[in-house]
């Protein structure tokens, strides 16, 4: 199903060869992961690469952020994230899928009353 990634260890006596699977991935972890690493590393903005996997996280399926157990989790992360998200609407590079992001958080029930209240005055 995922990507064939081939390590090799040594002169090729040990070789292994991963799958990789969107549908083993944690989103939660990884975008909050993902904005730890871009906020430690001093970034302004998100590159197209970060923007990629915040869609495969929280753009592509926003059934994953209305669980009730880990709502306030996907809260947390949106405060870390929501700057980002921001200046991503003003990019024409990344304003397609910073809208789709910002309207999932927005239209998820447990989330969409504390993401309005944490960005209306930006908005």
């Amino acid at each position: 199903m995922g990507d064939e990634i081939i390590y090799s260890f040594g002169n090729e006596s040990f070789n292994y060869k991963l799958k990789s699977d969107i549908r083993n991935f944690d989103p939660l972890l990884m975008a909050n992961a993902l904005i730890d690493v871009v906020v430690q590393q001093g970034y302004d903005s998100l590159l197209k690469e970060h923007m990629q996997i915040f869609m495969n996280c929280c753009g592509k399926d926003p059934d994953v952020m209305n669980s009730s157990l880990t709502s306030d989790a996907w809260l947390k992360f949106f405060h870390k994230f929501k700057d980002f998200l921001l200046v991503s609407i003003c990019d024409e590079d990344h304003v397609d899928e910073a809208l789709v992001i910002l309207h999932n958080f927005l239209t998820t029930p447990s989330l969409k009353f504390p993401v309005y209240e944490a960005c209306k005055e930006s908005l």
